[in-house]
């Protein structure tokens, strides 16, 4: 990946991200990695460097409950309070585009 870790902070409808419930914190890192990045979503651990999902409470819900979904992009280990206070932090508003489009 080669590049500095990044924090990325997506406010959605959990019912406006597509597919299977359980499945969408990764359905929304998919989406921002390929839509923003041009690039796949890596939630595979590995020295080189890994994309990791906080998930939020109730995500799979089945009522259109607001969350806020955070991705730790870039990491190579796990980062204390500190060094997460360094890394640059980026907040996205996620809207569906279309009927059954993606975020």
């Amino acid at each position: 990946m080669n590049l500095p870790p990044t924090r990325v902070i997506i406010y959605a409808c959990e019912t406006d991200i597509t597919g299977c419930p359980q499945r969408r914190h990764v359905q929304i890192g998919e989406d921002f990695c390929e839509t923003v990045l041009s690039r796949a979503f890596n939630p595979t651990l590995h020295p080189a460097g890994y994309d990791h999902i906080h998930i939020p409470a109730d995500f799979d819900s089945l009522k259109p409950l607001k969350r806020w979904f955070i991705l730790d992009l870039d990491v190579t280990q796990p980062l204390s309070q500190e060094d997460l206070l360094q890394l640059p932090h980026h907040v996205y508003l996620a809207s569906q585009q279309g009927q059954g489009g993606t975020l």
